[in-house]
Formats: C-alpha cells, structure tokens, sequence
C-alpha cells in the first residue's frame, strides 16, 4: 500500500522538481504513521527506527553472485565466511584452511597500525595460491569503510540490468522471443545513435563548412543535445550541461580545419600562467612484480622543475584505481607543501570524466573519486585536466623508474631519468 500509493502520490512532482528536505521528512512521518498506527491520528508503537525499515535493498540479491567487500579497515570482513578475493578464481577462501583462519577478520591479517598486509602471517596461515590472491590486493589508507560491491560495474552499484545481462551469460542460452526483442530494442537504439541518419549528417555537415565559427558551434550544440537525449532514452545515461558544452566546443573544434592546426600545437607540454604550478601525474602497473607506481612532477609557470616524488605499493591495482590514487596523492602532497595554485593534469580520461560526473559508488574507485572531489572543494585553486600520453612523458617516465627505487622518494634535484625531456618541454 505505501509503495503502489502513498510512494506513488509523489512520484510526478518529484521527477519535475527537486522537493524541500523538510517536505521529504513530512511525507516520511506520514508513512512511518500509517505503517504502525494505520492512521495519522494513531501513530501506534515503533517496534524500529524509520532509518532502519527504509534500509535500501542494495547489494541484497547481488549478495548470491558476483559482489565482493572492498577492503578499508578489514574490521567487518571476515577472512571466511565473507567474499573478498579478487580474480577468476573467486572471491571466496576456499575451504577446508587451518582452524586459525575461521575465526579472524581481514584487518588481523596487516601489521599493527599499519595499512600493510601481514605477509609472515598470512604464509603461516594460508596455502600459497591463497597467499598469492591476498598479496594481490592493494590497500588504500584513504579507503577506511569496508563495502560491498557489484564486480560487474566500476562504481560497485549493482542493478537490475547487470544482473540479468550476467545471468544471460551464466545461461548461454536466450528463449527465441527474448532475443527478437532485444533485436528490436538494439535497432532502435541504432538508429538513434548513429551519426550517417539524415540528421546528424545534416549537423555535422553544418559545423564543417560554417564560414561563421560560432554557426558552427551552435549546429554541434544541437547535436550534442540530440546525441545525449538518445543516450538517456536507449542508454540510461546523460552528461551534465557544462560537460555537453565542453564536447561541443571540442567536436567543433575537431571538425574545423581552422582549429585542427592548433591543436596540433598544442600536443605539446604548456606552461602555466603566471603565478600558477603544473604538475603532471601518471601510474604504472606491473602485474609480474606485484606492484603499482605512481609519480608526480611540479613546474612553474616559466616550465622549471620544483619538486617531483614517486612511490610504489604492493598489489594489483586496476588502471582507474592506479591513475585516481596517483592523483589524489599528488593533490595531498601538494597541500603539505602549502602550494595552492595547481593545474594538474593526468593522461587518464576516465577519471577526469568520473571527477566532473555526480554519479557515485561504493567501489575503490568512487571512493578515491570521492576523496579527490574533496581536495578539490577544500582547494578551490586546484584544477584537474586531461591530457595525451605524448605530453605526459614526465611523470610516465617517473612512474617507470620508481620500482627500481625505494617505495617512497622525493626529488627536490632534478632526476636524470627525465633531464632531456624537461629540457625539450622547456623549449
């Protein structure tokens, strides 16, 4: 009764216009009212908190099948009973293991106060397969909650149509009427999305041979318009307005021979404004090693170096993860020093993309995400900009040579390693 009426009475309004949190509250005291007295004159007893009834189901089918905790202090994961493992093997220790192991969470296995996994610990416990899987996995210190998430989505949020395109996988096999109607749902999608329909031709033909730059823009906003309402109808995705403007802007841009030259100047390091540092950020991933890199480097608006560092950690870091922990750490460095003014700039564009996105998660990823959208509030002099690989060989370069030294090093000299190409940047 309260979902298919009460729930429902609001469900217009709220779709059009964004209600009052004190609206939000009424309506809920309105519910808990009639959910235990039946009536709002008779409130009844509240046998539980409202919070606690209005729990959201999240993970609660995806429990069964592909959701494993992210590790942030280890103090509600338990090393067997819950899943946690990464890779194709599972997320579950398998059993039977030694009796030490049934009784312990995860955070027993680091060493005391300390983000660092136990590794003499572990080996006494555990078989190496299972040792090897644990080592695996890197631990963040700025992830402190342990969550449970969706494998199958790179923010951790599980829904109904990740599950059921799993379950098709599990299945291998679709019934005849399924499969033409998923036929039918792709061709409409198609068809909406491609850009050879008379309509987007028509568009693009227009922002390539508008004498007028800005006619130009304006036919690309219109597409880009058209192009996100497809998204949001076939796709149940949508970019936010000052995002649509930016694409506009680029796709335009691209398609003008006008500005294509410029851009090609600009495949290059920039040096920037007066008064304001650049620091370049990148991550590396060595799967053999069992290692992730990260590396920083900071110039000044005449391209000199200041300072650079890099570090490295133990675990398989996934690349969103690697380049997003890089970050957030280059970000935090840079507060220490009491450097405010910061363009940096990262050659990952997921990333970037994620940190000017609303949407978030329970993932490692959104929480690094997360972090880093608070160091950009506490520092509103803090700028994040993607770039190509081929101007970021700085810090690339970095991220390569920090395995072969000490898990954390600061360079207030300017290193070898990357002298040369400092040097031509600097030209």
């Amino acid at each position: 009764m309260i979902k298919s009426v009460l729930q429902a009475i609001m469900s217009y309004v709220m779709s059009v216009y964004l209600l009052p949190e004190a609206t939000i509250k009424e309506i809920e005291r309105m519910m808990n009212s009639f959910w235990w007295g039946g009536e709002m004159q008779n409130k009844g007893i509240r046998w539980l908190a409202w919070d606690r009834m209005a729990y959201p189901k999240g993970l609660g089918v995806a429990k069964l099948y592909k959701a494993r905790w992210t590790i942030g202090s280890g103090t509600n994961t338990k090393v067997m009973s819950d899943s946690w493992l990464r890779g194709k093997e599972g997320v579950w220790v398998q059993a039977p293991q030694d009796q030490g192991a049934y009784n312990i969470t995860v955070n027993e296995l680091m060493l005391p106060n300390v983000k660092v996994w136990d590794k003499v610990k572990i080996e006494s416990i555990f078989p190496s397969d299972v040792v090897n899987r644990i080592l695996d996995i890197p631990l963040f210190d700025m992830i402190e909650e342990d969550k449970l998430v969706w494998v199958d989505s790179a923010h951790g949020q599980y829904s109904v149509k990740s599950g059921y395109n799993l379950m098709i996988n599990i299945t291998g096999k679709m019934e005849d009427f399924v499969k033409k109607r998923i036929r039918i749902v792709f061709g409409k999608f198609m068809l909406h999305r491609r850009q050879n329909t008379f309509f987007g031709e028509f568009v693009k033909g227009a922002s390539q041979h508008a004498l007028d730059l800005k006619k130009g823009l304006f036919a690309m906003m219109i597409w880009v318009l058209w192009n996100n309402r497809n998204n949001r109808v076939w796709n149940e995705s949508r970019e936010e307005g000052p995002i649509l403007g930016i694409k506009s802007r680029q796709n335009c841009q691209h398609d003008n021979p006008r500005t294509n030259q410029q851009q090609q100047q600009q495949l290059a390091w920039q040096k920037p404004p007066m008064d304001w540092y650049k620091c370049n950020v990148d991550a590396g991933f060595y799967t053999d090693l069992n290692k992730t890199s990260a590396s920083w480097c900071l110039r000044d608006h005449t391209g000199s170096f200041v300072v650079a560092a890099t570090s490295w950690y133990e675990g398989k870091c996934s690349i969103t993860g690697g380049e997003s922990a890089a970050l957030l750490e280059a970000m935090k460095d840079m507060e220490k020093r009491g450097i405010t003014h910061v363009i940096f700039e990262t050659d990952s564009k997921i990333v970037e993309d994620a940190i000017h996105k609303r949407s978030g998660g329970n993932s490692e990823f959104s929480s690094l995400i997360s972090n880093i959208k608070n160091k950009l509030l506490s520092n509103p002099n803090f700028v994040v900009k993607f770039i190509k690989r081929q101007v970021n060989m700085v810090a690339h370069t970095l991220a390569r040579a920090a395995i072969s030294w000490s898990s954390r090093c600061i360079f207030e000299l300017l290193p070898i390693c990357i002298t040369s190409l400092l040097i031509n940047e600097m030209i």
